[in-house]
């Protein structure tokens, strides 16, 4: 997933343990990309919500989960993501709790 429909460079280091979109590497190629929340909207669209959401796409966790709109995020009942937030992502619609290594935000009741 991705911030737009596309293309991208994915680098990885040559045990191919770590990489990701824009890992600044040696060993590149070029993937395609998909929306992330054209793919949420489709998903909510077919099952009406999301129980648990888990990001970990190796260097974009905070791009994608900053930029879902509250209307997608009032689907989704739990958020864990492999990063660590100095704030809220989503503080209108989500309580933030940290736990080395995981991110996890739950929708607050409406």
């Amino acid at each position: 997933m991705a911030e737009q429909d596309g293309t991208v460079q994915f680098g990885w280091e040559p045990t191919g343990r770590y990489g990701g979109i824009g890992f600044d590497s040696t060993q590149q190629m070029t993937v395609p990309a998909v929306d992330s929340n054209r793919v949420l909207a489709e998903i909510i669209e077919r099952h009406g919500e999301i129980d648990l959401l888990k990001i970990d796409i190796e260097r974009l966790e905070y791009e994608i989960t900053t930029r879902i709109p509250d209307d997608l995020a009032r689907k989704i009942a739990r958020i864990a993501i492999e990063l660590s937030f100095d704030s809220n992502p989503l503080p209108r619609t989500h309580d933030m709790h940290y736990r080395w290594p995981i991110t996890t935000l739950t929708r607050r009741p409406e």
